[in-house]
Parts: structure tokens; sequence; C-alpha cells
């Protein structure tokens, strides 16, 4: 989720890696993904990124989807 986010605001190479890592970060910040939910909204409303809230909740319930399944 971190690397679709980092993509979608234009992050590259360092700044990429720092980003995911913020991410990360972010979801030990209370029981649940609503703490990441809402740092990447926050992200995307602050760089003029229009995506809706249910692209980024699509997003996050498919890359969880799919990470799941590569761990199967």
């Amino acid at each position: 989720l971190g690397e679709w986010a980092a993509d979608q605001l234009g992050k590259s190479d360092k700044s990429k890696e720092e980003y995911i890592s913020s991410v990360i970060k972010s979801d030990f910040a209370e029981p649940g993904d609503e703490d990441v939910f809402l740092k990447i909204k926050k992200d995307f409303e602050d760089s003029n990124i229009k995506i809706s809230d249910n692209e980024i909740r699509i997003q996050m319930t498919d890359l969880l989807h799919r990470a799941k399944k590569d761990f199967i």
C-alpha cells in the first residue's frame, strides 16, 4: 500500500523508501487500519491529488488480499 501511495505521490528512490516506512509506522498509531487510511488521505490532500476515499479503501482491500495470497 505504501508503494502504491508513493507512486501516486510521485515519490522516487530514497524518498519512496522513506515514505513506505512512514506508512508502515503509521499503522502503529492505533488498532486497525484507519490510521493508515487517514495518513494516505492526508498526504494525497496535501499534494492536491484527487483520489476518492473509496479508491484508497479499494486499494487497501485489494493489496491486503494480494499480500495474504502471497504468504499462503
